[in-house]
């Protein structure tokens, strides 16, 4: 059957000119490299100057080089679909919504045999998804229409901009003319999705030309597929309708402020103004709860009755009447401070409704007491920081009172569920910590943008809205520049964002360094013994050119002090290899730190009426680090669109992040594996109907991108015969780690032995030097020694290690694959401590 390399012919497309060298055949064993994060080029992948491109385009394809020792070689280069044009490092600015679209996936491996409450949990983190998208249209719209359009526009000597694009005496208009940057920034939201969704989620999985049914992603009778789901990686309608409903949403969101905040600076004719209210809060609410089904009709509805919104509000603004009751003096936006509060519940609450689902899906009848007593401890212990937070809270003393609260966090964390073990697992409420983060991290970067605007526009001035009381009786120096008033919680607010997450950070690095540090005086020895009995010194008349890291014999000065501190070295590069694992610690206790203070200062600001109290020098002091945020992320994005090796470096993160669909948060970065995972079928199923034998060589990433094309049995012909070699995977320490419904035993144990996608040979090489990578099964795994000696020449530099990135560079493994590849592997375990 050759249906599935349909349109997959051999180009022979040459990279330089004259310097590429034909493929000899299809036929035999064809060695496939797949390259790790970062993008590595065909050409290093392959020791090529000039590999002839046989497949794909100039953004990802398949290259080929000369046979070596009896296999075709080939190289997949996938690096372009995230590192490879200076445009992609503006990804960077959709950092939150990716995090949210990966957090949908972290749910426990137990959650998917309970369809009920799985749906409901579904839908509990597409509404945080959701609710993400209209936390950062608020933003996006308070900074244009409140500070530059009704604030500065109002006065004369403010505006940078012609009276007739902001008349002062028409508020209304105002308002209107400012909502159009929010309007602006959904229209490239929606194009970006749009085009990227052509780009990027095109190709078609084999199983399409199989005539197999792909089919529905996700949960289906009961039956959870996982990553063998046919139509796993082709969704894009699925994530078309969901563009279409956080686009509808965002310009309901866009209308009802407008037609709110221009009735509450005059008021409207009724009742027009409440149908301009009602009808966009209408069609958020229906967008919310479409997100529960699949249906396309209702999400084409429910963006024309949005736009029919937003023209309805333009309507009752340009129609207001000249003149603002309130004057021009110094004061926000009436009615934005209740808007934002409205928005910011229905986001909170959306956001805190996925640990309800998570702790309501664990309950059984088997496990319920651990369950309660958990659902009881830990609003007890949440309630009792806020309470320590409350009796303590004079200036800044809350910054080590979060912090100690932080600590706690992370040591009960450590002592409840082991430190950062291989093959473990997140340890507490993964989405609900990762789609925290990500409401942070958008609040920070827009709050700060929101003060540098401010600033730039005049001088700051604490002020509440006018219908709460206006501005504050605060003295204020006397300057030339016009005041310009900001929610007193946006500024008391800023340590919070910026100081916590400091201190907390580097409490985890300083946790971190003692554990490096006394891993080199507790492990060095142990390692002196392992490599001295295993890697003794040879004899004869070598033995005078040898010198030994760990030998006991009489040395000089000079090497006695290596030999002492390099089985340090190499235990302390052990001891780093885990600290990927125990950033759960890190990110847990900021989540519930942020969440602790955050009910603080909600509840003195509900229940009280008066903010917290802090220090005023550290609030200017957060403040200005505030607003060099946005200077910082311009510079960063303005250094990868110089610099080639700087956009792959960015491109590590979006590597990990954007592995998976679109299928939450559809406005987030394109999954570049909608594209390579299918690529990488076709070319298998083309190479398998012309006689070839793939073996597929993946580091790190590549891994992923391998095991994922593997675990589909309808997109492989049933007789192919595959052989995987994978090193330095992340397929059990950072995926399975993360992500266990999708990367769990049950995955690994069907591809290495079966049934239905189950590969001819599978052996995994890994170090435990390696921070990134690490075992997988013990039935296919073999340990490589890293350093793999400890003998070196005198005059010559010790053994390195190789961590991470030496795979590529090690004589042992590129031997055991000429082993696979000639048919005849050594007995598993073989290189195991060789």
């Amino acid at each position: 059957m050759t249906t599935a390399s349909t349109g997959h012919e051999e180009p022979a497309r040459r990279v330089a000119a004259g310097l590429g060298r034909r493929p000899d055949g299809l036929s035999g064993v064809v060695e496939i490299r797949l390259h790790g994060v970062g993008g590595t080029s065909p050409q290093s992948l392959l020791d090529d100057l000039a590999p002839m491109q046989v497949s794909g385009d100039r953004i990802a394809g398949f290259y080929r080089t000369a046979d070596r020792e009896g296999r075709h070689v080939e190289a997949y280069s996938w690096g372009g679909l995230t590192s490879g044009s200076a445009w992609r490092v503006l990804w960077l600015l959709l950092l939150p919504f990716a995090m949210a679209n990966m957090a949908a996936r972290m749910f426990p491996p137990w959650l998917p045999g309970r369809p009920r409450r799985f749906a409901v949990f579904r839908w509990a983190a597409g509404l945080a998804s959701f609710g993400l998208t209209l936390n950062l249209v608020l933003l996006a719209a308070a900074i244009p229409v409140d500070y530059v359009a009704y604030q500065c526009g109002g006065v004369p000597e403010c505006a940078r901009w012609p009276a007739w694009l902001l008349p002062p005496e028409r508020p209304g208009v105002r308002i209107l003319v400012g909502a159009l940057v929010p309007l602006l920034v959904i229209a490239v939201l929606y194009l970006l999705a749009h085009t990227s969704q052509n780009r990027y989620d095109q190709v078609k999985p084999p199983a399409y030309d199989t005539g197999v049914p792909p089919r529905e992603t996700g949960l289906r009778e009961g039956e959870f597929p996982g990553l063998s789901d046919p139509a796993f990686w082709d969704d894009v309608e699925h994530t078309r309708t969901l563009t279409r409903l956080h686009v509808a949403g965002a310009v309901a969101l866009v209308a009802a402020l407008v037609a709110w905040t221009s009735h509450a600076v005059r008021p409207l004719p009724e009742p027009w103004a409440a149908i301009g209210v009602a009808v966009p809060l209408a069609v958020i609410g229906l967008c919310a709860l479409a997100l529960i089904g699949r249906r396309k009709a209702g999400s084409w509805a429910l963006l024309a009755v949005a736009g029919a919104a937003m023209a309805l509000s333009a309507v009752l603004a340009v129609g207001q009447p000249p003149g603002d009751p309130f004057g021009a003096g110094p004061h926000e936006l009436p009615g934005l401070q209740v808007f934002m509060n409205g928005v910011y519940g229905g986001v909170l609450g959306a956001l805190f409704l996925v640990p309800v689902t998570l702790a309501a899906a664990a309950w059984t009848r088997a496990d319920w007491p651990g369950v309660a007593a958990r659902a009881v401890l830990v609003p007890v212990g949440f309630a009792a920081g806020v309470a320590l937070l409350s009796v303590w809270e004079t200036d800044y003393r809350w910054i080590w009172t979060g912090l100690g609260l932080g600590v706690a966090v992370g040591a009960f964390a450590v002592l409840t569920s082991g430190d950062g073990r291989l093959g473990g697992r997140f340890r507490w409420g993964a989405p609900f910590v990762v789609l925290g983060l990500a409401v942070a991290a958008l609040n920070t970067f827009m709050l700060a943008t929101l003060l540098l605007v401010a600033e730039w526009l005049g001088t700051l001035r604490p002020c509440h809205d006018p219908h709460r009381g206006g501005c504050l009786d605060v003295p204020e120096p006397v300057t030339a520049e016009t005041p310009i008033a900001v929610f007193p919680i946006i500024r008391n607010v800023i340590p919070y964002l910026i100081v916590v997450p400091v201190l907390l950070l580097l409490c985890f690095l300083l946790y971190q360094g003692v554990r490096w540090w006394s891993s080199g005086v507790k492990g060095g020895p142990g390692v002196a013994r392992h490599y001295r009995e295993r890697f003794a010194v040879p004899d004869g008349p070598l033995k005078r050119w040898w010198a030994s890291t760990v030998d006991e014999r009489p040395v000089p000065e000079w090497h006695r002090r290596l030999a002492e501190s390099w089985p340090a070295r190499v235990a302390r590069a052990r001891r780093l290899a885990r600290v990927p694992r125990d950033l759960d610690l890190l990110l847990t206790a900021l989540m519930a730190v942020g969440g602790m203070v955050l009910a603080w200062v909600q509840w003195r600001v509900w229940w009280h009426d008066d903010l917290p109290s802090n220090a005023n020098w550290l609030t200017s002091l957060c403040a200005g680090v505030a607003m060099l945020l946005p200077f910082v992320l311009v510079g960063l994005l303005r250094l990868g669109w110089k610099d080639e090796r700087n956009r792959r470096l960015i491109g590590v993160l979006w590597d990990v992040a954007t592995f998976w669909p679109r299928h939450c948060h559809p406005l987030a970065p394109p999954s570049y594996a909608e594209r390579a995972v299918p690529e990488l079928q076709r070319r298998l199923w083309w190479l398998h109907d012309n006689g070839g034998v793939p073996l597929l060589a993946a580091h790190s990433q590549g891994s992923v991108i391998a095991a994922a094309a593997l675990a589909q049995p309808c997109s492989r012909p049933r007789d192919d015969r595959v052989t995987l070699v994978t090193f330095g995977s992340p397929l059990r320490t950072l995926y399975a780690w993360g992500f266990p419904a999708y990367f769990d035993d049950e995955l690994f144990r069907r591809l290495a032995h079966g049934p239905g996608v189950q590969v001819a040979r599978w052996r995994n090489f890994w170090c435990d030097t390696d921070y990134i990578g690490g075992p997988v099964r013990d039935d296919v795994d073999e340990q490589l020694p890293d350093p793999p000696d400890c003998r070196f020449l005198y005059g010559q530099p010790p053994p390195a290690i190789g961590a991470h990135t030496g795979f590529w560079e090690d004589p042992r493994l590129h031997r055991r694959i000429t082993e696979l590849a000639s048919g005849f592997p050594s007995p598993p375990g073989a290189g195991n401590g060789s």
